[in-house]
């Protein structure tokens, strides 16, 4: 039996919520492209709403691919095939630390999943600092060249001549006018 557009509307997708460079991230990892941002998570998670709408009316028309929440119960039962020589090395390593094989794996995978997410947090943060830094090292550039273009400006017509060449009274007059002081002179 062929899935309405209102199937897919009443399911509940799961949202991952980050936060980015200042702004709210809000996604559905079951929906690529479905994403919101706003200045609050609130903000970001009913923009969420109106974007999964319009997400998934596009993906109906079109007749594309929606997929569905993964709505799966864990057992925390897992069954993995390793070749035979991890699974003996893995096996020596538990031996050696006391602990049985599979407290050992459940620990290395908590570990590396922990890490990853950890890198994860860090990397983020990094971003953060650096886009910062960024915008005050560009505010603090555009300071600097206004202070210099200003301290050009305001030197005696005698001090500019020897330091730019004949022409120096004349680029003060247009860095005087660049700056907004109007009319005044260089004497």
């Amino acid at each position: 039996m062929p899935k309405d557009l209102g199937y897919y509307r009443s399911l509940n997708y799961p949202i991952e919520l980050t936060h980015e460079d200042g702004l709210y991230v809000a996604s559905h990892p079951d929906l690529p492209g479905c994403v919101s941002q706003g200045n609050s998570a609130d903000e970001a998670v009913a923009d969420l709403d109106d974007a999964r709408e319009a997400w998934l009316a596009v993906r109906f028309e079109d007749k594309l691919f929606i997929a569905e929440p993964i709505n799966e119960e864990y057992s925390g039962r897992l069954s993995l095939r390793m070749t035979a020589s991890l699974h003996a090395s893995l096996a020596m390593a538990a031996q050696r630390e006391g602990v049985s094989l599979n407290s050992y794996i459940v620990t290395a995978v908590a570990e590396r999943h922990g890490a990853s997410v950890a890198i994860k947090r860090t990397e983020d943060q990094f971003a953060t600092i650096r886009s910062a830094i960024e915008a005050s090292l560009a505010s603090l550039t555009s300071v600097a060249q206004i202070n210099y273009g200003l301290q050009r400006a305001m030197l005696p017509r005698n001090r500019l001549t020897s330091l730019t060449g004949n022409r120096g009274g004349q680029r003060a007059q247009e860095s005087i006018g660049n700056f907004g002081l109007g009319g005044a002179k260089i004497v």
